[in-house]
C-alpha cells in the first residue's frame, strides 16, 4: 500500500493517535486525476495516522498540483455509515473550477477558507450536516496537531484553525469527528488534506547589539525558561472559552514596517524568521488590545523586552512586545481597543516600534489574519463567553 508520506507534513501526522475509536475512515484524495480506492481496515490495527487506510495513485507517477483559487472553499464529504467504513473524497487540492462533491443523504460536508492558505495563516473550517443542523450532537477535531473549537451556527459548526509557517509548499491534515443524535457510541471521521502555499518575502538584514545576536551562555537558562512560559501560555489558551468576537482591531496606528514570516539575518550571521508584524511608532505611543481577552502574562523577556500576552480563548493568543510601559496586570480582563501599554524599544530591537504577535495554540500565525476575520464567517451568531477560566484553572 502506497501511503501518502510525501504529502503529509510531519506535525499533522501526530494528530491521529485515537483513530482506532472511529468507525469511518477517509480514503484517498482528489487532485489531477488521483484514483480513489476503497480500503478496508481493521479498527484494532488503526493505532496511528500511518495505519489509517489511505491508498491513492497518481497517473504517471506525477505530483499532485496545487490548483485551487485562493477565494474558493475546500470541501470534503463523508457519508454517515456508522457500521461500515466510508469512502471520502478529499478535495483539499481542488483544480480551479472543479465541481463540488455531491451532497448525498446523511452526509457531513467539511469546508475551509481559504482553500489553499499560505504558511502561517489562519483557516476557518465549517461542518455542514446534510439535513437538519441539530442532527449532529457534537463535533471535535484537529488541524496540524492543534485542537479545533467548533461552535454551533445556523447551518452547522464553525471553528478557527491554523497552518504552521514551516508547512509551506506542503500539506497539513484536518481531522473532524462527528457524533450524531441517537447514534449511540458511533462516530464518523473525516480526514482532509489541505495544501499550503509557501510564504515568500525578501530577506531583511538587521544589526543589533552583539549580545542579542549571540547571547552569552550565562543567559541560556533565562531564555529557556522564558520560552517555556510562552509555550505554556499558548497551550492554556485552548482551555479558555472564546472571549473574542470578530473583527479584531489594529494594536497601533503606526504603519507596518516589517511583515510576518520575513527571513532575517542579524549581524550578518544569525538567521531567523520574523514571527510577528512590526508597527513603526515613537516611544510612548499607545498600544491597544486587539480584542477581548484575559491578560495571561506581563514580564520583561530577553528578546521581546517588556511584553504583554493576552489570552483571547479558543486557542488564540496575542502578544505585544518591546513596550516602554504597561497598564495591565495578569488576570485583568481587557476589551477590544483598550489601552494596555506604550511603545518602547526594550529587548532585541533596532529602533522604537511595536511587535505584534499572534498564535493559535503552538502555531504562530500572521496576526493581520485576525483583522481579516469578518462577521460574515458566522461568529456573530454566537455569543462569546462572559468569563474565562475559573480561578481554580488559572
Amino acid at each position: 500500500m502506497a501511503l501518502l508520506h510525501s504529502f503529509w507534513w510531519e506535525e499533522g501526522a501526530r494528530a491521529f493517535g485515537a483513530a482506532a475509536a472511529t468507525r469511518a475512515l477517509a480514503v484517498g484524495t482528489v487532485a489531477q486525476g488521483l484514483e480513489l480506492k476503497r480500503v478496508a481496515a481493521n479498527d484494532a490495527l488503526v493505532t496511528d495516522y500511518n495505519r489509517v487506510a489511505m491508498e491513492a495513485r497518481l497517473p504517471g507517477g506525477g505530483r499532485a498540483g496545487r490548483g485551487g483559487d485562493h477565494g474558493q472553499r475546500g470541501r470534503v464529504c463523508c457519508a454517515m455509515q456508522p457500521r461500515f467504513l466510508c469512502l471520502v473524497a478529499l478535495t483539499a487540492i481542488l483544480t480551479a473550477g472543479a465541481p463540488p462533491p455531491p451532497a448525498n443523504s446523511g452526509t457531513v460536508r467539511l469546508t475551509w477558507t481559504p482553500t489553499t492558505p499560505r504558511a502561517g495563516s489562519l483557516v476557518v473550517l465549517a461542518v455542514h450536516p446534510d439535513g437538519a443542523a441539530d442532527s449532529v450532537s457534537a463535533i471535535r477535531g484537529e488541524l496540524a496537531g492543534e485542537s479545533l473549537h467548533f461552535e454551533r451556527v445556523a447551518d452547522g459548526f464553525r471553528a478557527l484553525g491554523a497552518v504552521p509557517l514551516g508547512a509551506g509548499d506542503s500539506v497539513v491534515v484536518a481531522r473532524v469527528v462527528s457524533e450524531w443524535v441517537g447514534g449511540g457510541d458511533a462516530t464518523d471521521t473525516v480526514l482532509a488534506a489541505i495544501r499550503v502555499r509557501p510564504r515568500v518575502a525578501r530577506r531583511e538584514r538587521l544589526r543589533v547589539a552583539p549580545e542579542f545576536a549571540r547571547p552569552p551562555d550565562s543567559l541560556a537558562e533565562r531564555i529557556r525558561i522564558e520560552s517555556d512560559i510562552i509555550k505554556e501560555i499558548r497551550q492554556r489558551a485552548h482551555e479558555t472559552p472564546r472571549l473574542w468576537e470578530a473583527p479584531f482591531v489594529r494594536p497601533s496606528t503606526g504603519a507596518v514596517t516589517s511583515g510576518f514570516g520575513v527571513p532575517r539575518v542579524f549581524n550578518g550571521v544569525v538567521r531567523s524568521r520574523h514571527y510577528g508584524v512590526d508597527f513603526g511608532a515613537e516611544r510612548g505611543a499607545p498600544v491597544r488590545s486587539t480584542n477581548r481577552g484575559i491578560v495571561a502574562f506581563v514580564a520583561d523577556f530577553y528578546y521581546s523586552g517588556t511584553t504583554v500576552f493576552i489570552d483571547h480563548g479558543a486557542g488564540l493568543v496575542t502578544g505585544y512586545f518591546h513596550l516602554s510601559h504597561t497598564l495591565v496586570v495578569p488576570g485583568d480582563t481587557v476589551e477590544r481597543g483598550q489601552l494596555i501599554g506604550l511603545v518602547g524599544s526594550s529587548g532585541r530591537v533596532t529602533r522604537s516600534h511595536l511587535h505584534w504577535f499572534g498564535a493559535y495554540g503552538e502555531i504562530t500565525v500572521d496576526p493581520l489574519d485576525l483583522i481579516a476575520l469578518e462577521k460574515s464567517l458566522a461568529w456573530h451568531q454566537i455569543e462569546p463567553a462572559t468569563t474565562g477560566r475559573t480561578d481554580a484553572q488559572r
